[in-house]
């Protein structure tokens, strides 16, 4: 038994299908089944195809000779008559003009002047200016561009305490002064006497200064810009430290 609503499998007795809850209607079932009665088809009179007569062959009729047509005799060709050759008219020889010759212009070729090569001016060279050499008259030490040693300082410091009219380089001016501020602390340790042993040191000092300066090209009296405040102290220490100039009439040689 199915439902009529969704069409499931209900269980026998049961008054609402269990998948859509629809009220299961009962339908009796008849006592018995009647077969369909199937009706045998009535058999059809068999009707004979009419029988097509076969077509008649149509008698052969032969057709009447022909009579060939006479045979016209053929043209007779006519003999070839040859033209007669005709000879032609001798040609008479053609008249050739006698060619002028034509003088031709002669063609003016300017003389060539000869290539003279000009002289190339070539500026003499600027002499080289000449280097100075300073032969040094002093010890070995002093040789080198006037560079010298702390020891070799000293020497020349002692030796030149009273020389204002040599030169000093650069080297054995600062040195030089680098000694005379030991001896300067030195001699200040000791109380009293000290300080008139430092006056002793002002002497050599003033005599290296000197020589400093004429080594780098200018005169002693330079040594007066110290007395100026400040600016001058500045532009003496600048000259201390310039080079040697070899260029100058102070040179090593004067020491």
């Amino acid at each position: 038994m199915f439902c009529t609503k969704c069409g499931k499998e209900i269980i026998e007795g049961a008054a609402f299908c269990s998948n859509c809850g629809a009220k299961v209607i009962a339908f009796e079932k008849p006592a018995y089944e009647v077969a369909p009665v199937v009706e045998e088809p009535v058999a059809q009179p068999v009707v004979e195809a009419p029988v097509v007569p076969a077509y008649a062959v149509a008698p052969t009729v032969e057709a009447p000779a022909v009579e060939e047509a006479p045979v016209t005799p053929a043209y007779e060709v006519a003999p070839v008559v040859e033209a007669p050759v005709v000879e032609e008219a001798p040609v008479a020889p053609a008249y050739e003009v006698p060619v002028q010759p034509v003088a031709e212009e002669p063609v003016y070729v300017p003389p060539v002047q000869p290539e003279v090569a000009q002289p190339v001016y070539t500026q003499p060279a600027a002499p080289a200016e000449p280097v100075y050499v300073p032969n040094y008259q002093q010890t070995d030490e002093v040789k080198n561009n006037g560079r010298v040693g702390f020891g070799d300082a000293i020497n020349l410091l002692i030796k030149n305490i009273v020389n204002f009219s040599g030169k000093a380089s650069r080297s054995e001016f600062w040195f030089g002064y680098l000694f005379i501020g030991i001896v300067s602390l030195a001699c200040m340790v000791i109380p009293y006497i000290g300080y008139l042993l430092s006056l002793g040191t002002v002497l050599p000092t003033l005599s290296l200064s000197v020589r400093r300066i004429r080594d780098t090209g200018r005169e002693w009296n330079y040594i007066f810009m110290g007395l100026i405040p400040i600016v001058g102290t500045i532009l003496l220490i600048i000259t201390f430290c310039k080079e040697t100039d070899y260029y100058n009439d102070c040179s090593l040689s004067k020491r």
